[in-house]
């Protein structure tokens, strides 16, 4: 009988931790994605989470830099680039700080001739869909600044620059998608 009763026990246990363990807590594609850059000397922190609907929390701690010094915390969202191509990015952003917040997004990245190419915007609390097209940003450094096209234009990740204002933001990767070649 003892025996018995073991074995119910054991079954409605093991049932027990089956159906507590149902799946609903899936991780999304996008966590492994999702990473954080520090400078050596920033006193901004930041740190990243990624939820099972793809938002991503970004909070920045510490203590805010200057404005110029945005890049010293950064966010940053990884994909694999082609050579010479241009793309457009799109997701949804938005901020619970009263206040909203400021943000630099940089797509480009060329240490050797010290060009750093991105887009400013600013986030409140209406989750916003943001469509940034680089055709138009790069056509205008092609013309205007006497640019070739190079295969290391593209950093491989979209970088959220944030280290000028502490609190916490959302961002929830939609797409990135190769524009046709001009």
């Amino acid at each position: 009988m003892k025996k018995a009763i073991a074995m119910v026990l054991a079954v409605m246990i093991g049932l027990t931790v089956m159906a507590c363990d149902s799946g609903g807590d899936k991780e999304h594609p996008d966590k492994k994605l999702w990473g954080t850059r520090i400078d050596g000397g920033a006193v901004a922190t930041v740190s990243v989470s990624v939820a099972s609907n793809g938002v991503c929390t970004i909070v920045v701690g510490g203590e805010a830099e200057e404005e110029g010094a945005v890049w010293k915390a950064i966010a940053e969202y990884s994909y694999t680039p082609a050579a010479n191509t241009e793309y457009e990015y799109k997701f949804e952003a938005w901020t619970t700080e009263e206040d909203g917040r400021g943000l630099h997004i940089q797509f480009h990245d060329d240490y050797i001739n010290e060009d750093w190419f991105g887009w400013s915007f600013y986030l409140d609390n209406t989750r916003t869909v943001y469509t940034l097209d680089t055709s138009d940003i790069m056509a205008f450094y092609l013309e205007e600044e006497g640019w070739s096209r190079t295969s290391d234009r593209y950093l491989g990740n979209l970088q959220f620059h944030c280290a000028n204002q502490l609190g916490t933001f959302y961002v929830r990767m939609i797409s990135i998608t190769p524009l046709p070649s001009p």
